[in-house]
């Protein structure tokens, strides 16, 4: 079913970007550039469980062979001291101490009973590992013992898994797929905060602290907990640096006491104590302080940006893990309905109907100057933590924002990354317009203008550049070497995400917008012919409308082309088919 999404202007002073995808940037592994896999390998990587590539790859979509997935435990477990007692002895047949990994496997099978050989008495260690396999494994890790999960393997073991959150964002479609090396991250990062047999936690997890520095020089870290005194931790593994310095989290602790790894908290980016707000367009004032120096790259909304692209009353926070200063242009004119705390330091504050958002100390100040039943303008960071608030004579611009109305109206705008349900109701007879005028009163939304868009046209697939910014968006579908479409109105999607959309017949206007499914890294062994390609136990036609896309020239290309040039290519899939390819040497 496709999402209808909706292009909506809101007088309730939104500028709301794209989230910036900070893990992404910092992460340690140039090729990881999903923020999920970055957060997950970087946790990971301080614990000493990965290291990555030669080259500084992770290559998050290969394969992980059974070995290298009981290395990892092993690792995991900080037990590879103990791996050699069992270098010399052989277990299973096919293991010979000579294997690079017979010390790892044989600590697991003989000293941990955490896996197990097949039938034949063989490990078959260079085979794919399957998620059954895998989730078998840390479900032993975690005290679920066979004998207590019974049922059917592996059905019953990732019923369990799934029922526990461990399978959480790991995307397995079953228990005997093949996963990869992104999946068997997320695994072990989920292991961490799910419960145990027992009820426990397999590490020691601290209560949330701001992770403020680190020396490599010490090995230590500085983490400020609730009572704003910062104290050091002695890690366990040198990590050099970290993009989580600046993040609210939770260490993770050994039995003795020492740091093992940083859990970042759900929407942390790295914003503690110093916010500078933008004074006037292109001022920078404030920044160095708060940066401690000019060494910094600067973000808008998630964007790249300069000093003139700066607007008065951005919010600008620094993130010392990636050296950036983010700036956030979302700001919100509500009734103050309610706070927790006295209203002359609020710790939140409760508006839109009873959504309730965290203060920054820095910004108490400000929010002392109001009280519920007053009305403001709230100015927020760019994770959604308020940040200032300002009379409402002061600034009264219309931004463009997004959003979508669902089958029953609801309708939700995007909002610091997150997905903000505004109060109220559209009317159903708007429920199938796409193009639609809100003017939000104190009371809930209103429609006041609405576009009804040309129900015929023609589906398009396409790649999305968005310029401009929120107030002058620029849309670009870049459907291939012939055809692309310009508007000037706010797409729901991030720049460079790859849609169909259907094209109105006179071309003046899109109605809907759906993404594609992404298939990565696929290898051109797999191509049946030239019609078709295998990816997992899937099948998808290459047609001759399948575009491609050089992204090394940046330019489009042809199939030829393509497997001649690369090893590999991603692919983008919309109802069976292959729409866009896209395909590099590097």
């Amino acid at each position: 079913m496709f999402k209808r999404f909706i292009s909506i202007a809101l007088c309730v002073m939104l500028t709301l970007g794209a989230a910036s995808s900070v893990f992404a940037a910092g992460s340690a592994f140039s090729d990881v550039k999903d923020p999920a896999v970055a957060k997950d390998t970087e946790i990971l990587r301080l614990m000493g469980v990965i290291e990555g590539y030669e080259d500084g790859t992770f290559k998050p979509a290969g394969n992980l062979t059974r070995a290298q997935f009981c290395k990892m435990a092993v690792c995991m477990l900080g037990i590879e001291q103990e791996a050699t007692k069992y270098s010399n002895i052989t277990i299973f047949p096919d293991v010979k101490p000579s294997h690079w990994a017979s010390s790892y496997i044989n600590l697991a099978a003989k000293g941990r009973s955490i896996i197990a050989g097949y039938d034949d008495g063989t490990f078959r260690p260079n085979q794919p590992i399957t998620s059954g396999q895998a989730v078998t494994i840390i479900l032993r890790i975690m005290g679920y013992k066979d004998e207590f999960v019974g049922g059917i393997w592996p059905d019953s073991f990732m019923a369990v898994g799934d029922s526990i959150g461990l399978l959480e964002g790991c995307g397995f479609t079953g228990g005997r797929q093949t996963i990869n090396r992104a999946q068997a991250a997320r695994l072990f990062v989920n292991m961490m905060t799910c419960d145990t047999y027992e009820g426990g936690k397999v590490f020691s997890l601290s209560d949330e602290v701001i992770f403020k520095s680190y020396s490599a020089d010490t090995n230590k870290m500085v983490c400020r907990g609730e009572d704003k005194v910062d104290v050091k931790y002695d890690m366990v593994n040198n990590i050099k640096d970290s993009m989580f310095v600046g993040m609210t989290g939770r260490m993770v602790l050994n039995g003795k006491g020492k740091v093992l790894s940083f859990i970042p908290s759900d929407n942390s980016t790295g914003i503690y104590d110093g916010i500078v707000i933008a004074s006037a367009d292109g001022s920078t004032t404030g920044f160095t302080q708060i940066a401690g120096g000019t060494d910094y790259r600067v973000f808008r909304n998630g964007e790249p940006a300069e000093a003139s692209d700066i607007k008065k009353w951005d919010v600008a926070t620094y993130n010392p893990g990636t050296r950036s200063m983010r700036l956030c242009s979302t700001r919100l004119k509500v009734r103050y309905e309610d706070c927790s705390g006295s209203p002359k330091s609020p710790d939140t504050i409760t508006i839109l109907g009873g959504m309730s958002f965290p203060v920054m100390e820095n910004a108490k100040p400000d929010l002392a100057k109001f009280r519920p039943g007053d009305t403001m303008v709230v100015l927020f960071t760019i994770d959604g933590q308020v940040a200032g608030a300002i009379d409402p004579s002061v600034d009264s611009a219309v931004y463009r924002t997004t959003g979508e109305v669902d089958k029953n109206g609801k309708l939700t705008v995007d909002f610091c990354g997150d997905k903000l349900e505004i109060p109220g109701s559209i009317e159903k007879k708007y429920w199938s317009y796409q193009v639609i005028m809100i003017s939000y009163m104190l009371d809930g939304p209103r429609v006041t203008y609405l576009s009804e868009p040309e129900t015929t046209g023609r589906v398009y697939y396409a790649k999305i550049t968005i310029s401009g910014d929120n107030e002058n968006p620029t849309v670009v579908f870049d459907c291939g070497p012939d055809k692309s479409f310009i508007f000037y109105r706010l797409g729901v999607f991030s720049n460079h995400q790859r849609v169909a959309v259907m094209i109105s017949d006179s071309e003046e206007a899109f109605s809907w917008v759906d993404p594609m499914k992404k298939l990565e890294g696929v290898k051109h062994s797999s191509w049946l012919g030239k019609e078709a390609v295998t990816y997992g136990s899937s099948t998808y036609v290459i047609d001759e409308n399948t575009v491609f896309y050089n992204l090394d020239a940046e330019t489009w290309s042809n199939m030829d082309k393509c497997l001649e040039y690369a090893e590999k290519s991603d692919m983008y899939v919309y109802d069976g088919v292959v729409r866009i390819v896209e395909f590099s040497a590097r």
